[in-house]
């Protein structure tokens, strides 16, 4: 997915960008669920306070990611010890800390496991079923890590839905079979694969060949998501295309704006019956001026009149 969508589907984002070359930790989130006050930001970490729309439940939220080499972490325990002192309530840390994989050959392979999800005595108290679940790494290098401050909420496959009126389409039986639907199946099955095997990796990641296997996967799966975020892009610029070419307000011949579907149609019928032909009253044709100028002779008529050859 590109920042530029993601953007717009969170609604607001915050980084560390100022304070960390290139920037190292980015915090996004739905402003119509949360409301987000950002109190500190270090080249290590974003400390924010969060409320909870609604529920008005408040608890403090501190992103992690931890530079390389001890002498340099100094500075993030110094600051989460800071922010100890400043949170009050329920507080959560957490961040990287994550689960680190070089994705190389058995004989390079690489796994740190430095995932961290922290949590204060107050959080039991408030959040006393939540639960962190750190997620394959997939094709990342890190295991995303998903917290359910309530429990895992629980959820039901949704039921299929048949419409009458798609078997009068002639190409009903055809829907989902084309390269594209075929693609997204694809896409689907080897990330389940690659999940699966990657799960089992964390109780013995040195096994040789499911760790060949786990590369694999994700070369395949990498080569998949390539190709669908490519027919996403072109799906996504027709989409926009068509919202360009849409006419969403408009003035008819009095002058008065229209913006709702019916008044724009309205707009236009009348502006083309305006321009060719209406019931208003026209001048009668001047005969002496049409006789004025050139006139067909009978030469002509008879060109007219000829019947159409293949010459």
């Amino acid at each position: 997915m590109k920042l530029g969508i993601l953007f717009v589907v969170i609604g607001q984002i915050c980084t560390n960008n100022s304070f960390a070359t290139g920037g190292r930790i980015w915090l996004l989130w739905n402003s119509a669920l949360f409301e987000v006050d950002i109190l500190d930001i270090s080249p290590q970490t974003i400390h924010t306070k969060i409320i909870i729309r609604g529920s008005q439940t408040v608890f403090m939220f501190t992103l992690v990611y931890g530079f390389n080499k001890p002498a340099e972490r100094v500075e993030l325990w110094q600051s989460l010890q800071r922010y100890s002192h400043m949170s009050q309530g329920p507080w959560m840390a957490i961040g990287s800390f994550f689960t680190w994989n070089n994705k190389h050959d058995l004989e390079t392979l690489v796994y740190s496991r430095l995932d961290r999800c922290l949590i204060n005595d107050d959080w039991v108290n408030i959040f006393p079923e939540a639960y962190a679940y750190l997620m394959p790494e997939g094709y990342f290098d890190h295991c995303p890590c998903v917290v359910y401050p309530y429990g895992k909420p629980v959820t039901r496959k949704p039921t299929f839905k048949y419409f009458n009126m798609w078997r009068l389409d002639a190409n009903f039986n055809k829907l989902n079979k084309g390269p594209m639907g075929d693609i997204e199946n694809k896409v689907k099955v080897a990330k389940l694969a690659l999940f699966k095997i990657q799960e089992e990796l964390v109780s013995n990641p040195m096994e040789p060949t499911m760790v060949a296997s786990a590369k694999d996967l994700f070369d395949e799966l990498l080569n998949l998501e390539t190709a669908w975020h490519m027919f996403m892009d072109q799906k996504t610029k027709l989409k926009n295309r068509r919202a360009k070419n849409k006419v969403i307000q408009i003035k008819d011949s009095n002058g008065k704006l229209c913006t709702t579907s019916s008044d724009i149609q309205q707009a236009f019928i009348s502006f083309y019956k305006e321009l060719l032909g209406s019931s208003n009253e026209v001048d009668p044709v001047c005969v002496p001026i049409l006789n004025a100028g050139t006139l067909l002779n009978e030469a002509h008529y008879e060109i007219l009149n000829a019947e159409v050859s293949s010459d």
